[in-house]
């Protein structure tokens, strides 16, 4: 029942909803048999100078930076090892003792005598779902780590495209080096990081391979940066250039 009305008074009515947890961070880790999953041990806390330390604060013993508090996650597979920084509020938990239905299936397939695979699946849980800073950081970092289990299992492969007259990329030094020849007066070279493997398919269009999904967006960046795609093809300059051509010839033949 609503409160009555007092003469002169505005009465709002304020809805909150319950903070829901992260959909992409509940989603289970797939672990492959061949892959190795290891959680390292949070760092030891040093000593500061004063009681509350600050972003101006260095430890005892040095001038560096501070160490955080971040645990190390070592993703191990047939390709190659990545590791992924969590922070101190996540932790891992089997999939199957979080969710009564997938432990049901679970030993269902147990029961039959075969293997269940999903056994092995890790989710990613956090101290308080209710704070709004580790609910961001929840998919985030759930995102990060599926991305490295799929790049040391299969890899992440991109495919780069030169569209322009006479542009042509070519290998050098034995694919340590790409030379692009986009429009300009001269090539441009390019140093392939290590991890990065490319591949030409035809002197306009190359693929590249690496585990790691950030290095391999930051490396196609820099190749797309060397020569941005034009929007409009060039059609608006040809326009342009058309119209002050006419303007001034139409000018002479007034005078």
């Amino acid at each position: 029942m609503l409160p009555r009305r007092i003469p002169c008074q505005c009465i709002r009515q304020f809805s909150t909803t319950p903070p829901h947890a992260s959909n992409v961070g509940m989603r289970p880790l797939v672990i492959p048999s061949t892959v190795t999953f290891t959680l390292s041990p949070p760092p030891v806390l040093k000593r500061m100078k004063y009681i509350i330390p600050t972003s101006r604060h260095h430890p005892l013993g040095g001038s560096s930076a501070r160490e955080s508090n971040h645990r190390k996650v070592t993703i191990k597979g047939p390709l190659g090892t990545l590791e992924v920084d969590i922070p101190a509020f996540m932790s891992f938990a089997p999939s199957w003792t979080l969710d009564p239905r997938l432990a049901a299936r679970i030993a269902e397939i147990e029961a039959r005598g075969e293997i269940a695979h999903a056994r092995n699946d890790l989710s990613l849980v956090v101290t308080d779902p209710r704070s709004r800073k580790q609910r961001e950081m929840w998919g985030t970092i759930r995102m990060l780590l599926g991305n490295s289990i799929q790049g040391v299992t299969t890899g992440h492969q991109s495919k780069l495209t030169l569209k322009g007259v006479g542009y042509r990329g070519m290998l050098l030094e034995d694919g340590k080096l790409l030379e692009l020849r986009v429009g300009y007066d001269h090539a441009v070279n390019l140093p392939i990081p290590e991890g990065i493997q490319v591949t030409m398919v035809n002197p306009t269009m190359f693929e590249v391979f690496c585990i790691d999904k950030e290095k391999l967006g930051m490396f196609c960046a820099s190749v797309r940066r060397i020569r941005p795609p034009e929007p409009y093809k060039g059609k608006v300059c040809h326009i342009q250039l058309t119209l002050l051509i006419t303007g001034y010839l139409c000018g002479r033949r007034n005078h």
